[in-house]
């Protein structure tokens, strides 16, 4: 299935350049962990693929506890923050656009999960953060979302929104440039994953790139049925 969304996605353009992933998978959402638990996770460990370094998110020995706060805007100029969502449950990924295979595999797993939610999904609001907003504008982010989920959400802002963003997450990100290619053709290596944040903004949990489908619908649907 992962394979196959990468290939199409490549077909329609969007992916131009590589996105190694930074992030393992922190556990099975079938363990059934409580909300305090995931946020204990410890932050995700990255690594630089080689190339020249543009910017840089964490740094490392830089750790905090992850809050999922973020102000950001969505493709239609306005303003955005986790508090903007009383009683629904935000589903959130990090990436952009011209990913080749990482960014399109979570957005298509996330409207699977909200598919086997079925009527449940009204509560559970996905959101997609750019890591690239230089090259994502907000029609590009509008054209993107849409393709996965009508009610995907994509949000972008300043770099240093966006980096407050993902400090907050627990996210790294890095723009790497080989001096050979062109000006806007570079990967982002970015940390891969689904958060969750409650109806109150707050932040839940990580789940690992990876985890199945079936098992992060079925933690989700524990905590709307408690």
């Amino acid at each position: 299935m992962r394979s196959s969304i990468a290939a199409l996605w490549s077909i329609l353009l969007f992916a131009q350049s590589a996105a190694p992933v930074l992030a393992e998978p922190t556990g099975a959402a079938g363990d059934r962990q409580s909300p305090e638990q995931g946020r204990q996770q410890d932050p995700q460990q990255d690594r630089l693929q080689g190339g020249q370094q543009i910017d840089q998110v964490r740094p490392a020995g830089e750790e905090q506890a992850a809050n999922g706060r973020y102000l950001l805007t969505d493709a239609h100029g306005r303003t955005v923050t986790n508090a903007d969502f009383p009683g629904q449950y935000q589903l959130i990924s990090f990436g952009y656009t011209y990913c080749p295979d990482v960014c399109p595999t979570t957005l298509a797993e996330t409207a699977a999960i909200l598919q086997r939610l079925g009527d449940a999904a009204e509560h559970v609001q996905p959101i997609f953060i750019t890591v690239d907003p230089e090259r994502d504008t907000p029609d590009k982010l509008l054209t993107y979302t849409q393709y996965f989920h009508p009610r995907l959400i994509g949000l972008t802002g300043s770099p240093e929104l966006i980096k407050g963003a993902a400090r907050n997450f627990g996210v790294r990100f890095r723009k790497v440039v080989d001096p050979n290619a062109p000006a806007d053709r570079y990967p982002v290596d970015h940390s891969a994953g689904l958060f969750l944040l409650g109806p109150d903004g707050g932040y839940i949990r990580q789940f690992g790139f990876g985890t199945p489908v079936d098992a992060v619908a079925e933690w989700i649907d524990a905590l709307l049925s408690s």
